[in-house]
């Protein structure tokens, strides 16, 4: 992934098993790379023990794991808030 990905209401992203997704840290504007889900869409993501699905950085192995090397999947819901 190389910026911010958008998936609207009524979209299906289908991720098969075995996928490794591999993202930068920020975008050419400073914003971070992620996977956002907005509200009504889906995600499909059926990985098995032997062949998961790997979010990750690009960055080299040898120094990973490591935080805020890149934005997530970040899934925005229907769910009630406390928020007024």
């Amino acid at each position: 992934l190389t910026c911010q990905v958008f998936f609207a209401r009524g979209t299906i992203l289908t991720i098969n098993p075995g996928t490794t997704i591999k993202a930068y840290t920020k975008d050419a504007e400073g914003k971070a790379v992620a996977l956002i889900m907005e509200q009504g869409s889906k995600i499909i993501a059926k990985g098995t023990a032997s062949e998961p699905i790997t979010f990750t950085s690009v960055l080299p192995t040898t120094v990973l794991p490591k935080r805020g090397t890149w934005g997530g999947v970040i899934i925005l819901g229907e769910a009630v808030t406390n928020n007024n």
